[in-house]
């Protein structure tokens, strides 16, 4: 076999640097030049050099979690409760911004608590919520109401009850 000489290791060199430069390195940020030398022989050779101008990392990107914005809490639905003897309300909420998976943290009546996105089985009283995204960022607590939505018509059961009207229609009980 043959040795490789000093004209074959600049051409593989000179591959591997263009292949570097036009993949690897920014165009801004690189250069290709060329030194030419005369060896003992006095034979010309002309050598590429790469110049490559490194620049320090941008904060930017390694502070990416601290760019994302905390997330946002909106009540997408709430159903009051029917009766204030029943615990039938609910409240769905949906969250945007932050970083997933979320962690929630419902407060409500009494010592009611919950880590359900959406809660149900609510009795009235006020409920809040704080969400916590992946990145230990919170948002600011949502509060909503449960009311009581009673539009059932009352039903009057009477036993033995006399009414008397006066003159003027006025009603007594007895």
């Amino acid at each position: 076999m043959g040795k490789i000489t000093p004209l074959v290791k600049a051409a593989v060199i000179s591959l591997i640097l263009v292949v570097f430069i036009s993949f690897v390195l920014p165009a801004s940020n690189s250069a290709l030049r060329e030194i030419s030398y005369k060896n003992l022989a006095g034979v010309e050779h002309v050598m590429p050099v790469l110049e490559h101008k490194f620049e320090k990392p941008s904060t930017e990107y390694h502070n990416k979690s601290a760019a994302v914005a905390a997330p946002v809490v909106n009540i997408n639905s709430k159903t009051n409760a029917s009766c204030s003897d029943n615990a039938d309300g609910s409240i769905r909420i949906n969250v945007t911004g932050g970083t997933e998976p979320y962690s929630f943290s419902w407060t409500g009546p009494g010592s009611f608590s919950s880590s359900n996105e959406d809660i149900s089985n609510l009795s009235e009283g006020p409920y809040s919520v704080t969400v916590t995204d992946a990145d230990g960022n919170s948002s600011t607590p949502k509060s909503t109401t449960i009311a009581v939505e009673d539009n059932e018509d009352p039903t009057v059961r009477t036993q033995n009850i006399t009414v008397q009207l006066d003159t003027n229609g006025n009603a007594t009980i007895s």
